[in-house]
């Protein structure tokens, strides 16, 4: 069995704003979140859950760019990695974000609404070709799950 550690870093802190990026004694917040994640010893994949506007948007458009492309799921899923990270995913990272993107979309594929709301946010233009949009609402969300990742969050 995998153990997964979801880390919540909320990005609209009022009192001190981007606080979880703010170094404490060298590392931030997060970055200390993570190292006692991985040093516990009993998590195999840590995963930082943000709800940063910027991210949410930067996900949906390359998520929609993306699903207007001819290559497979999980070979859409592998550029999206690697725009993100600059690496290519590891076999397991792949199968996990294969599995994820699989099973979100099944989810739009069934709720139509939830796929119009997902791709209606934020401000940068929604394309004018036809694509799939169940198909691009999954991508987004396995998508923001690449830019939550600790090595995404830490590249300056």
């Amino acid at each position: 069995m995998t153990c997964i550690a979801i880390i919540p870093a909320r990005g609209g802190s009022k009192g001190i704003p981007n606080k979880n990026l703010a170094e404490v004694g060298g590392q931030s917040l997060v970055t200390r979140a993570i190292n006692s994640a991985v040093q516990s010893g009993v998590v195999d994949v840590v995963v930082v859950s943000s709800d940063d506007p910027t991210i949410l948007e930067a996900s949906r458009v390359m998520a929609q760019k993306i699903s207007m492309g001819a290559e497979s799921l999980d070979e859409k899923i592998e550029k999206a990695f690697e725009s993100i990270l600059i690496r290519p995913a590891t076999r397991f990272e792949k199968n996990k974000l294969v599995k994820y993107c699989e099973n979100q979309l099944a989810v739009y594929q069934q709720k139509p609404a939830l796929t119009k709301e997902t791709l209606a946010i934020g401000e940068f233009a929604q394309p004018n070709r036809k694509y799939n949009e169940a198909e691009a609402a999954a991508l987004m969300k396995t998508i923001l799950i690449m830019y939550n990742l600790e090595e995404a969050i830490t590249k300056s």
